[in-house]
């Protein structure tokens, strides 16, 4: 794996500085009830105009079992609708590319509906992975394979850029480690279709593995991700702690990442780019709902952590990718807070 380290020190230490953290008013009527469970399978749409999850009770191997509960919050009516199978699956994508395609497969959209990546093909317990254009009509095999994305892990899921040229999809392997495929050229058809998946990155002498991804930038050139520290020959972090870490990946190669951005990431549970300046990240971490400034590391609170409860079991949240909402788990339920 190639990795341009060039500004990754100057970066490291700047991002390491000590912050100061200014209280915003409270903003708790923001907040949501949506379901008197935490569920599983949670997933937003990539227009962020609807979170699906599962019944906690089912796992199912297909997202269309009979006996399956799946529930739909939408934004614009704030309610929540029951399904019996995944909500989320394009209408009519089954119909138009038959095959393992099916609702018995997974199938997600891009944020304006054009493409669909999909489970083409069922390989024992994996899935081959394809990209579908229904303006054009055609398909593309993407040289890639998922595990079950119906498993209830929250280290399944996918991340559309704005421009939808580029798709972050993150599963897990039969090990159970999780991986981040990258998938960019998918709005081209001159282009071929770049791909690369990772376990791990690195930054100078120091090795990080993937915990989890959060978010994909607009253009879809960086992606932000949770990360803890595996191997340093001399750094003084501590191996096993856990970092938010903004990595630039280059479309035309991308098996080059670069470390932009690192920071203490211990006690995060979820992060985004700001839709209107990505130089900016929201963070829901120890101290309740952050903005992190990338540029000088200063911090805000939007809103104290009491909101969004501080037990060691309330770890799920979830940002809608255009950051306008956050859904989390406190007290074995599931809420929504409005961002903006």
């Amino acid at each position: 794996m190639k990795l341009d380290l060039c500004n990754t020190n100057r970066l490291f230490v700047a991002s390491f500085l000590l912050i100061s953290s200014v209280l915003a008013q409270s903003n708790s009527s923001h907040v949501v009830a949506i379901a008197d469970t935490i569920g599983a399978n949670w997933q937003w749409s990539a227009d962020s105009r609807s979170f699906a999850f599962l019944d906690e009770g089912v796992l199912p191997s297909t997202v269309s079992l009979t006996n399956s509960l799946w529930y739909e919050f939408k934004v614009e009516t704030q309610l929540v609708n029951k399904s019996p199978t995944w909500p989320i699956y394009p209408l009519g994508f089954g119909e138009i590319y038959p095959s393992d395609a099916g609702q018995g497969s997974f199938a997600f959209a891009s944020p304006s509906g054009r493409y669909v990546v999909y489970a083409s093909e069922k390989m024992e317990d994996y899935w081959r992975l394809s990209v579908a254009d229904r303006t054009e009509m055609t398909t593309r095999d993407l040289g890639a394979i998922v595990g079950n994305p119906y498993s209830g892990l929250d280290e399944f899921n996918v991340f559309w850029s704005d421009s939808e040229d580029s798709v972050v999809v993150s599963s897990v392997t039969e090990t159970s480690e999780p991986f981040i495929q990258y998938a960019s050229g998918i709005s081209s058809n001159i282009a071929q279709i770049q791909f690369s998946f990772f376990f791990s990155v690195k930054m100078g002498e120091d090795t990080f593995d993937i915990v989890r991804p959060f978010d994909i930038s607009s253009d879809g050139s960086r992606i932000l991700l949770l990360a803890h520290l595996v191997s340093s020959s001399a750094s003084s972090q501590s191996l096993g702690d856990q970092y938010l870490m903004t990595v630039m990946l280059s479309p035309s190669a991308p098996d080059t990442q670069v470390v932009e951005h690192v920071y203490p990431g211990n006690d995060i549970r979820t992060a985004a780019f700001l839709s209107n300046n990505e130089s900016k990240l929201l963070i829901l971490n120890s101290q309740g709902l952050i903005e992190l400034d990338q540029n000088d590391s200063s911090t805000v609170v939007l809103e104290p952590a009491f909101t969004f409860g501080t037990g060691e079991t309330e770890r799920g949240a979830w940002f809608s990718p255009d950051a306008a909402w956050l859904m989390f788990q406190k007290s074995g339920a599931l809420f929504a807070y409005h961002v903006t």
